[in-house]
């Protein structure tokens, strides 16, 4: 079946009433305000529906809604919150999966799983290309497959103002980058047919084998800082000379980064933080996927988020977990020896200065990152359906049970919640924090537990169906500051309850794929964590996350979290 066939029946997003978001924003925000904030809200909210800018802004959004040239109302605003951000990519926005290997993958080489690897991503590219891959569904409702276009062989290319996406959907080649220095492999021979594995293998091998020292001045660095100023910076490197602007292409149109680690980790938590940003002499931040491993089996992926989400990576790191396997190279016809194809830059003082300060800048961003994994074992989501109760729902009211352990309190939440059963959907936030699930932190109950479950679900449903609030208050907020830019915000944007439900204090979401072990980033705001989850039969995975001064809290929050699911799950005997 073609992997478009039902986008053309696939809705556009809704664009929820202005009354009804208004309502939802003073019951979502509620659990957080005192009387007096609350009073402020809703004076705040009243001027803005009934006479204020408000039902102006619904109307221009409510056109765009309508336009029949335009897929979905939220798209463009929303790209611009990722591509006009000025923050650096690791750190700011990035997202990185450890990735677990299939059983017959573990015992082999890294430059024979490498070969395996690079086989199997072009394969799964000529299936986008050739518009075969299966589409997606959520139950019984197909998703849309818009994002697969630009999942391999795009780079964020950084601008003056905001960044774009170059994409070059039909490459032949890919980058492996080890020690710093960049090697093109031509995947693809002139028929546009994979090479031989005896082939890849041999320039594999011959480019891990090439004696070589680190290269502390590679270009790479300079991804890691701020977008403007790296924006100022690719151009001056460009003007260089023309060999930079060519090896600058070969760079951003290769299908994929596969970099070579030489460093080994004592533990997970290490490997992840490591994964995440670390060695930014052997990292191209900018490019939608980089592939990460290493001699002692470690795999994983650091994958640029504005353009793709989580699920729509599950279904390629899946794909590449059932139909990756061992490549007998040794079967092959003798292959004539191929040259491997080193990528440089030349550098001048104003270069080399930057990247020594990308280098310094990169290195201070990874120590004021701490990181922490949990694997907890005991049980997952078979034992927490015993309890009727969704298992989402059951992780996410843990995490605020163990909030309140640690600060005798509950913040506001961010989870994830997909919305491609839209055109152009991508996500919505949902707010998990609840008078209900309140109730069940300050008396945990069984039946507080279940009531708090089924407002959780209520929420999720009405987020998958387009029926959230973040993204809409979100394109409201945008929409007035492109039509009256010199005006002051509404006073609803400064009122305690939008600040409150608009504060990320805990950044959430969860993946759901055999082929993870780990997912995670970095925290939203700087006093806050970050908790990205995966929910399994018999177990639960986190990545959990803070800045380097709450390093202490986030400790305490991981042993928190455990015994939260331990006294939840004492729920059970009451019932089996």
């Amino acid at each position: 079946m073609n992997m478009y066939a039902y986008q053309d029946s696939l809705p556009k997003l809704p664009l929820p009433a202005l009354h009804a978001t208004c309502q939802k924003l003073m019951h979502w925000s509620e659990p957080f305000l005192s009387q007096a904030e609350i009073k402020m809200t809703r004076d705040a909210i009243r001027t803005f529906q009934d006479g204020g800018v408000g039902p102006v802004l619904q109307q221009h959004l409510s056109d765009l809604s309508r336009d029949p040239g335009i897929s979905n109302w939220l798209e463009t605003l929303w790209a611009e919150s990722y591509l006009c951000n000025p923050a650096p990519l690791p750190t700011g926005s990035n997202v990185t999966f450890i990735l677990e290997k299939n059983p017959q993958m573990k015992n082999l080489s890294l430059p024979e799983f490498l070969t395996s690897l690079i086989s199997a991503l072009f394969k799964f590219n000529e299936l986008i290309l050739a518009e075969r891959l299966d589409a997606d569904f959520q139950g019984k409702k197909p998703l849309c497959m818009a994002q697969y276009k630009t999942l391999l062989g795009t780079a964020r290319v950084p601008g003056e103002r905001d960044d774009t996406h170059i994409t070059a959907a039909n490459t032949a080649h890919v980058i492996i980058l080890h020690r710093g220095h960049y090697y093109q492999i031509n995947v693809l021979d002139r028929d546009r047919k994979i090479i031989s594995p005896a082939a890849l293998l041999q320039q594999v091998r011959e480019i891990m084998q090439t004696p070589k020292t680190d290269n502390r001045l590679a270009a790479g660095i300079l991804t890691n800082l701020p977008r403007r100023k790296w924006a100022q910076l690719r151009k001056h490197l460009a003007g260089v000379s023309p060999q930079n602007e060519k090896s600058l292409h070969q760079v951003e149109s290769a299908l994929a980064f596969f970099v070579i680690d030489e460093e080994r980790h004592p533990h997970d938590g290490q490997m992840f933080k490591h994964f995440f940003c670390g060695n930014a002499a052997n990292r191209w931040y900018d490019k939608s996927l980089q592939f990460i491993l290493n001699e002692a089996g470690d795999f994983g992926i650091n994958y640029e988020h504005s353009g793709v989400d989580g699920t729509t990576l599950g279904r390629l790191v899946a794909y590449l977990y059932e139909q990756m396997g061992p490549l007998d190279a040794s079967s092959f016809p003798g292959t004539a020896k191929t040259p491997v194809h080193e990528i440089t830059f030349e550098l001048d003082k104003r270069l080399e200065a930057a990247i020594k300060e990308a280098e310094t800048l990169s290195r201070e961003a990874y120590h004021q990152h701490s990181f922490e994994v949990l694997s907890f074992t005991e049980f997952g989501k078979g034992r927490v359906k015993t309890l009727g109760v969704s298992p989402d729902g059951f992780v996410q009211i843990g995490m605020q049970l163990a909030q309140h352990g640690v600060f005798q309190n509950v913040y506001n939440v961010y989870e994830s919640v997909m919305t491609k059963r839209y055109l152009c959907g991508r996500t919505e936030t949902m707010r998990p924090v609840t008078k209900e699930s309140l109730a069940f932190v300050k008396n945990p109950t069984l039946e507080n537990l279940r009531a708090a479950s089924l407002k959780h679900v209520e929420r999720i449903n009405e987020c998958q169906a387009g029926q959230g609030i973040d993204r809409h208050l979100y394109g409201l907020k945008k929409m007035h500051e492109n039509l009256f830019p010199e005006a002051p915000l509404p006073e609803l944007f400064t009122s305690p309850g939008y600040l409150a439900i608009t504060t990320n204090y805990f950044s959430t979401s969860t993946s759901h794929s055999l082929a993870m072990r780990y997912a995670g980033y970095g925290p939203s705001v700087e006093d806050g964590f970050a908790a990205r989850y995966l929910i399994y039969e018999d177990r639960f995975h986190f990545v959990l996350s803070c800045k380097k001064h709450r390093a202490d809290a986030l400790q305490q929050f991981k042993a928190s979290l455990e015994n939260s699911f331990k006294k939840m799950a004492a729920l059970t005997a009451v019932i089996q």
